[in-house]
């Protein structure tokens, strides 16, 4: 099952990536039926994590809206990385991940990103440094 969810995350955010990419806008049909059906491979197979990912769309959805600083489509992928990875490499890979929007905000001088691909790069970051240095 673990492997069907690291399937299903990384196709699903890699087009997400793209899409957000090149128009800085989501298609809520595909984000909402690849959070959705994360969230049911996560009841499944491991509780724990479908509980940090609630958290994370909670949290995350309070700040969205408070900030107007995130895209419900941010958040969407952040709590299906919680759902995907747990709580901590998914704290991990967003701390990257902003890291790379700020660098790259810097670098083109913008005040207007899209974070998906971030999100992304921040992810496979967070899962290659924990080969090395396990984070729990």
């Amino acid at each position: 099952m673990e492997s069907v969810m690291y399937f299903i995350f990384f196709a699903g955010i890699l087009l997400l990536a793209v899409d957000d990419a090149r128009r800085q806008s989501v298609p809520a049909a595909i984000s909402d039926t690849w959070t959705i059906a994360l969230a049911l491979c996560s009841l499944f197979s491991n509780r724990g994590n479908f509980l940090v990912g609630i958290c994370f769309l909670v949290a995350g959805g309070l700040f969205a809206y408070c900030t107007s600083g995130m895209g419900s489509a941010d958040v969407l992928v952040l709590a299906a990385s919680a759902w995907t990875f747990g709580g901590l490499l998914t704290l991990f890979a967003l701390l990257l991940a902003c890291l790379s929007g700020i660098s790259y905000g810097l670098c083109i001088r913008t005040k207007r990103l899209a974070f998906i691909p971030h999100l992304l790069v921040g992810t496979l970051l967070a899962l290659f440094l924990n080969l090395f240095l396990p984070l729990a």
